[in-house]
């Protein structure tokens, strides 16, 4: 496993100027609370901001003359 995260490569976050391992090792154990240890998390950059496109607000104008008809 150690081969193949090392194969996989770094990303570096453009937001927080941040490298980290491409791929991350868990296993499923280490996710659940157990002997009154806290589950284990995933070490997950921010969300781009830039990746997500809103749409623009459409009003409702239209429908509102078909109601006092």
């Amino acid at each position: 496993m150690r081969d193949e995260i090392a194969a996989a490569g770094k990303f570096r976050h453009p937001l927080l100027n941040r490298e980290d391992d491409r791929l991350q090792v868990i296993t499923v154990a280490e996710l659940f609370d157990y002997d009154g240890k806290p589950g284990k998390r995933l070490d997950l950059p921010m969300a781009r901001t830039d990746a997500v496109k809103s749409a623009a607000a459409k009003g409702d104008e239209d429908r509102q003359a078909a109601l006092d008809l």
